[in-house]
Order: C-alpha cells, then sequence, then structure tokens
C-alpha cells in the first residue's frame, strides 16, 4: 500500500537536507521501499518535500 509522509522546514536549504536525509533513512531502516521524492521551495526559505513509500 503506497503511502505518503511530508517534510517541511522554514530554515536553510542544508538543514532541509538533512531533515529529508534523516526521514529517508528512517523510512529504509523500517524495511519501507521509496517510490518517489518530490521537492520544493518557496519564498522566505520555506521548502517542502513530500517521499512516497510502500
Amino acid at each position: 500500500m503506497l503511502q505518503t509522509k511530508t517534510v517541511s522546514s522554514v530554515t536553510s536549504a542544508a538543514t532541509f537536507d538533512d531533515k529529508m536525509n534523516r526521514n529517508l533513512k528512517a523510512l529504509q531502516d523500517n524495511g519501507y521501499k521509496i517510490i518517489d521524492i518530490k521537492l520544493s521551495s518557496s519564498f522566505w526559505f520555506y521548502y517542502i518535500g513530500m517521499i512516497t513509500y510502500e
């Protein structure tokens, strides 16, 4: 069954990258398969990512 996880951050790109990597590693460590990753950024250092996994 496909599931999604949203990760957001209102900080620097490096902090958001670290947060995404920690979430991806946690999912993989728990046996989930990553299907897709979508990334977006907007005004004033707001970053959002959506991870699709099963």
